[in-house]
């Protein structure tokens, strides 16, 4: 690229548009080169359609023919030593302050409403950003540093608040480092979070790091301990869940959705239904407009995981309820077809993705599926 074109005011989008015009490609030859449609690389070029995964950045600047990915993206990915994969641009000032810190026991008092709006002012820019991982990735380090100070230096009851803060920020932390490819040290801070709820004592933020927990398991492929997780902290917060509390509620919800998604990828189908009918009656409670700030539980997540559920074990014994419609041939009112007779179990994809986000749909046998199937799914 010319001078001008590394300009750090150019967006990723406008960077995308003036490699394709360098290369004289137009937008339809570059979306069909991506294996995308022509829509969405017109999205990602006028800012419409934020870049905010690796995979899509690498994806970009193989078809552009583009070397150094950050010619696509100014400063706010740096390749590797060895080359290989870009990073985010703040992720090795993150790593640094997780890193263990002394205590200063001369340190005053921390200023833990000063930490707590830090805190809101960070949730409201993961939340509402078009560029969320640089918004978070520009503040999180010096939160980091400013939460684990606290906790370190706070007395009494006092001690008990810095680390419920701490929790919150262990919390956009772990968001942080997943959207910034870094899983191994995600499911570190993730168990960092949860002894900190424990210490905390405090029973909200113990669920809601255990699901945090399991749900790092499952990212890193490890359903039979996400499973157990999940599991073990539905018991422990059994005796704190009371009638009227959304919150405790969306969290007992958020534990069976992971528990139920772990049994599915363990080809538990039973097990898997059973987990997701609980979570499905506690999204129901919550109402259709509800969804938790932290796991994103609600009626639509569920629906979501309906559908990632019955492709990963296939059908379900026939029952009444919401969740009839995935049966095969019943989307289109047919018969149901001999579903695990005819095809082949689902191929496990090459990346899981978390427990939040719904994985392509994949073909039960190379030959394809039986029609009444393909309707099910499709």
């Amino acid at each position: 690229m010319s001078k001008g074109d590394n300009n750090e005011d150019l967006t990723i989008g406008e960077r995308v548009r003036l490699a394709r015009q360098r290369r004289g490609l137009s937008r339809r030859a570059v979306a069909e080169l991506a294996g995308r449609t022509e829509e969405w690389l017109r999205q990602i070029e006028t800012g419409e359609r934020p870049v905010q995964r690796i995979d899509t950045l690498q994806l970009l600047a193989r078809v552009l023919k583009v070397r150094d990915i950050s010619e696509l993206t100014g400063s706010l990915f740096v390749m590797t030593k060895d080359g290989s994969r870009p990073q985010h641009g703040r992720l090795a000032a993150v790593r640094r302050a997780l890193r263990p810190h002394l205590s200063d026991t001369t340190t005053p008092s921390p200023d833990l409403a000063a930490l707590r709006r830090s805190i809101q002012h960070a949730d409201t820019a993961w939340l509402v950003s078009r560029q969320q991982i640089t918004a978070l990735g520009l503040v999180l380090p010096e939160l980091l540093s400013a939460a684990i100070a606290a906790q370190q230096s706070a007395t009494g009851q006092q001690r008990r608040e810095a680390l419920r803060l701490l929790v919150e920020v262990y919390r956009l932390t772990d968001n942080y480092l997943r959207h910034a490819g870094d899983r191994q040290l995600a499911a570190q801070v993730c168990d960092r979070m949860l002894l900190a709820a424990q210490e905390a004592d405090d029973p909200e933020l113990i669920s809601l790091s255990a699901y945090k927990v399991a749900a790092a398991a499952q990212n890193n492929d490890e359903p039979e301990e996400a499973l157990t997780l999940a599991m073990d902290a539905v018991k422990l917060f059994r005796p704190w869940l009371t009638s009227g509390d959304h919150e405790a509620l969306a969290l007992w919800g958020s534990l069976h959705l992971c528990a139920s998604t772990s049994a599915a990828r363990l080809r538990r189908g039973a097990e898997a239904d059973r987990l997701w009918s609980i979570a499905d009656e506690a999204a129901k409670a919550l109402g259709p407009n509800y969804h938790h700030p932290a796991t994103i539980f609600g009626q639509l997540n569920c629906g979501i995981h309906a559908v990632d559920i019955a492709l990963e074990t296939g059908p379900f014994p026939p029952r009444a309820g919401d969740r009839a419609f995935l049966r095969c041939g019943g989307a289109v009112g047919q018969p149901e077809c001999v579903h695990c007779a005819q095809c082949e179990p689902p191929r496990p994809p090459l990346h899981r993705p978390g427990p939040r986000l719904l994985p392509s749909p994949r073909p039960r046998r190379r030959g394809g599926c039986a029609p009444d199937c393909r309707a099910a799914v499709h």
